[in-house]
């Protein structure tokens, strides 16, 4: 993931938050410096997103943690899945992830409920896309799937 001056990685349980310093129009980086490390409880980093003072992190175990960039504080940990996320989307309050347990799951960042489990996928989930209350699931055995969410907490379509 990438910011206008830095960008995110991951890798065994650390999350690094890097700095970057153009060297000229182009966008050529002449030079990345570290601007700080974040560490989860457990679990690897699997799927990442960030805006500019928050990070909500999948994990390899099944959790969504919700933390504050500068700090590196968890202010939200849940259990969401059985298993890796293997991707994660974020719609204001929401994180809809998907994994290896074969569901696409929408959590509730704030409370860490989760709202919605949507099963019909028989591999493990590679991709999502979220638009419009529409999430569009892609497993590893080439199904796409499309659900509808309500946008009150009635079951989704």
């Amino acid at each position: 993931r990438v910011g206008p001056d830095w960008f995110v990685s991951a890798s065994y349980g650390n999350i690094f938050v890097w700095d970057v310093v153009s060297g000229d129009s182009l966008g050529v980086v002449n030079r990345v410096d570290c601007k700080s490390r974040l560490s989860l409880d457990s679990g690897d980093a699997t799927a990442l997103h960030y805006n500019k003072l928050e990070l909500v992190c999948g994990d390899s175990i099944g959790k969504v943690s919700t933390m504050w960039i500068e700090s590196g504080e968890i202010v939200q940990s849940s259990q969401v899945h059985e298993g890796k996320i293997t991707c994660l989307e974020v719609s204001s309050t929401w994180a809809i992830t998907a994994g290896v347990d074969m569901t696409v799951r929408v959590s509730d960042l704030v409370r860490g409920d989760t709202l919605y489990v949507l099963r019909g996928h028989s591999r493990p989930i590679l991709a999502i896309s979220f638009k419009r209350f529409t999430v569009v699931s892609a497993s590893k055995n080439g199904d796409i799937r499309t659900w509808k969410i309500q946008s009150s907490e009635e079951d989704a379509t």
